[in-house]
Formats: C-alpha cells, structure tokens, sequence
C-alpha cells in the first residue's frame, strides 16, 4: 500500500462541484479501493449515485483504505472502523458502485467546504 496520503484539491463552488466515490469492484475480502471523482451538480446535469447515511463512531480506531483520482494514482486515507467494515458489504462484485459518503467525499479538515457541502 502507498505511503502516501490522499490530498484533496479545492471544489469549485460557482460550478457546484461535489466529490463522489467510486467503490470499486471485489470480492468481500478483497482490499477496498475507491476513486474519487469531482463533478458538477446542477440543475441540468446531475449525477447519479447513492447517499450512505450512518454514525460516524469512534474516530479513536481508524483504518487505511486505498484512494485516488484515477486507477494508476492511488494513496491512501483514514476512515472510521465502522465505515471501512461497512463497504465492503456495499461493493458489488463485478461493476463499480457510486457512493457520496460525508467522511470522504467532505475534506473534513476545510471548515468552509464542510459547511457548504452539508447543507
């Protein structure tokens, strides 16, 4: 696994740009790996995925998932126990699943990204 750390990059608030999970493919033991896509949400163009709502738990036991951009740029993130033992029940075996999950898709570390992406 890299050492590296995922970094976000700025959203484009006059775009309404939001971040979206692409749960990649495997098998429920397999490593999880995600991409993480930035896209526009308009009116005219939205974008198809599904909401995960869920307790975030203790942030005391974190675990590394695999992260990035694209397939050939992966780093790494933190998440909550509970959301890293939680998708790989959500990832389908064959195709990749679309998620939007606040403690990813949120650069939780920016005040002001958090408050305009939850509301």
């Amino acid at each position: 696994m890299s050492s590296n750390i995922y970094k976000y990059t700025p959203l484009d608030e006059k775009r309404r740009e939001i971040r979206l999970l692409v749960l990649l493919p495997g098998a429920l033991d397999d490593p999880i790996q995600v991409l993480i896509q930035v896209t526009p949400f308009t009116d005219n163009d939205t974008p198809n995925y599904e909401a995960l709502s869920y307790a975030w738990g203790s942030t005391e036991y974190l675990q590394n998932i695999r992260v990035g951009n694209t397939v050939s740029d992966i780093t790494t993130l933190e998440i909550t126990r509970g959301l890293a033992q939680a998708l790989p029940y959500l990832r389908h075996r064959n195709e990749p699943r679309t998620l939007w999950v606040d403690a990813i898709c949120v650069n939780q570390q920016d005040l002001q990204e958090r408050g305009s992406q939850v509301k």
